[in-house]
């Protein structure tokens, strides 16, 4: 039976009939109290730490179904997908440093979990980038291996898995972290092969049955941004597409160090992100993204709607 508080209020990989904690309502539960002590209270003491009913039964309930979530997860360990919750000592502190009460009580991880805990590059961009853009993707991972870090992207067409692909060619950490759930990813031929070899730790936020969509889409950029010490925009279009609102956002919003290509091969949109405070970056061979360097602000407050992704 499952006790661990933050898979229980999350779940969604097992019918319960209750629906799980969003990631606002798992950190407000995390504010008022520790989580690790309500499994085994009574309900009336949890709405007490809550001061909340309606929360606090709905918590209690979850709570309840710790049977249930554990056939599921162990269904989930035999496709080789493991759960890592907030408080897990393999869950990245950058996610929580950087997104706040933005980031994801739980992610699902196949692949070397061990990458969960090393310095990170990320790479975005563009899925029709032109040849020159190409190859500076492919460049990122020399950078990567210079500094003695890995790299992190999405997982998708063009930018994203020019990367990876260069990472798994020098040996150096490769993570993806998709816009669908881990099982959905798990299916394309080019990232389960690379997960079974070893080559490439593949993350996702999201249930591992959920479906792409353009919410998750910008969910994981987020995520990618606040993994990665600094992460490299190879090719953005001009005020339009997921590349250019994943990094305005964060520019914006403050939990992640961003770094723009300004040499042959970048994008219409990336002087406008040098305009809007990314760092320019003309030589990869003379780039030294700091390892140390920190972007854990604290996040601006902002509304939910006005957040991109994420509300989990």
């Amino acid at each position: 039976m499952v006790t661990d508080a933050t898979l229980l209020l999350t779940n969604r990989i097992s019918a319960t009939g209750i629906d799980p904690l969003r990631a606002k309502e798992y950190w407000a539960v995390v504010n008022a109290t520790d989580v690790n002590e309500l499994p085994g209270l009574p309900t009336s003491e949890i709405c007490d730490r809550l001061e909340d009913a309606e929360l606090g039964e709905r918590v209690a309930r979850l709570l309840d179904t710790g049977t249930a979530l554990a056939l599921a997860l162990e269904e989930l360990e035999t496709k080789g997908i493991v759960a890592v919750p907030y408080g897990d000592d393999r869950y990245p502190e950058r996610l929580r440093e950087n997104l706040g009460d933005s980031a994801p009580p739980l992610i699902y991880a196949a692949g070397p979990l061990e990458w969960l805990d090393v310095a990170l590059l990320g790479v975005v961009g563009s899925r029709n980038v032109d040849e020159e853009g190409a190859v500076v993707a492919r460049s990122v991972a020399e950078v990567a291996q210079r500094i003695s870090a890995g790299i992190v992207s999405g997982g998708a067409r063009g930018v994203d898995l020019m990367s990876m692909d260069a990472a798994y060619e020098l040996g150096i950490p490769s993570v993806g972290v998709t816009a669908e759930g881990i099982e959905r990813a798990g299916r394309r031929r080019e990232l389960r092969a690379a997960v079974a070899d070893s080559r490439l730790l593949l993350l996702s936020p999201f249930a591992p049955g959920a479906g792409f969509s353009v919410g998750n889409a910008m969910g994981r950029n987020k995520l990618i941004y606040a993994m990665a010490v600094n992460t490299l925009v190879v090719a953005s279009d001009a005020e339009s597409g997921g590349t250019w609102a994943g990094a305005t956002e964060v520019l914006r919003r403050n939990f992640g160090s961003v770094s723009v290509w300004t040499g042959v091969g970048a994008g219409d949109g990336n002087q406008l992100l040098i305009d809007r405070g990314g760092k320019a970056v003309n030589d990869l061979a003379t780039w030294e993204p700091q390892l140390e360097e920190s972007s854990s602000v604290s996040p601006d407050p902002k509304s939910e709607a006005e957040q991109l992704g994420l509300d989990l």
